[in-house]
């Protein structure tokens, strides 16, 4: 119970929709004197090719994809330099960490995907890439992205190449 009788309950479910499981998270909020309320958020489906998890920096990327995937901006924002370099070809360029955080913004007001589909992740020294599928519900989006952190034992990207296209 916090604050002027207000509880908030967090769980999570498992449904069967349209003949697939599907996770979903509930925050139930319920005050003493108001009706229940109910939000119910529909979980992004994640799709990882088995062996898109097998080092340390193959489990990095694939974690930022499904960061970027489920909106969460923070685990982003984390693991960019404060110089960091986006640029997503024919669409926008940005430097540094303020104009990247802006970006990231806008994306947030965005639908979450339905399903994030990595099909693989290949990383060497201080570069990777990943590339998989971003399935929104009335479109489905190809991408690639090329990764450069500080170093090879880094977790902070310096620079982000992303392709991405209409499929």
């Amino acid at each position: 119970m916090s604050a002027k009788g207000l509880r908030v309950e967090k769980k999570n479910w498992s449904i069967l929709f349209k003949n697939q499981m599907v996770e979903m998270n509930l925050t139930v909020h319920s005050v003493l004197w108001a009706p229940l309320r109910l939000k119910i958020e529909i979980m992004t489906k994640i799709t990882i090719a088995p062996d898109c998890g097998n080092s340390p920096k193959k489990t990095f990327i694939r974690d930022f994809n499904i960061a970027f995937a489920k909106g969460n901006a923070a685990f982003i924002l984390d693991h960019v330099d404060e110089n960091i370099k986006w640029c997503v070809y024919g669409d926008f360029e940005v430097n540094g960490e303020a104009a990247f955080k802006k970006e990231i913004d806008k994306m947030l007001e965005y639908p979450r995907p339905e399903e994030l589909i990595i099909d693989s992740i290949v990383t060497h020294g201080k570069e990777g890439t990943a590339n998989g599928f971003m399935v929104m519900e009335d479109v489905t989006y190809a991408f690639c992205d090329i990764y450069k952190f500080r170093s090879a034992g880094s977790r902070i990207l310096i620079e982000l190449k992303s392709f991405v296209v209409k499929v």
